[in-house]
């Protein structure tokens, strides 16, 4: 496995936990717009994303490290299980494999 392999695995156990409630099918809710936008099942996940799209995933990490219980509940589908706040090395975890996708893509 090369080393953008790894990071890609390591940021999509991140997202799993913060994100998957969406980004990831479902056995029943599954949403086919966002599923579009990345899904998580997906071996090579990030690779309809573009340059922008990479960038707010960690925006959007590092805001959701910041958010209340109360906002966090707000942000993933009803009856689904409310994950913690992101934690720093999550978020670090993330910010590596986006700017190695991104310095990978100029090759």
């Amino acid at each position: 496995m090369d080393d953008i392999a790894i990071y890609r695995e390591r940021a999509r156990n991140v997202l799993m936990v913060h994100c998957g409630a969406c980004h990831y099918p479902q056995p029943i809710g599954s949403n086919p717009k966002v599923l579009q936008i990345y899904n998580l099942a997906e071996p090579d996940w990030a690779s309809r994303l573009s340059d922008k799209q990479l960038q707010n995933l960690v925006s959007r990490l590092k805001d959701r490290s910041k958010m209340t219980a109360a906002e966090l509940k707000e942000v993933v589908p009803k009856n689904m299980p409310v994950p913690q706040r992101p934690k720093k090395d999550e978020v670090e975890a993330l910010e590596i494999y986006v700017t190695q996708e991104l310095l990978n893509r100029l090759h």
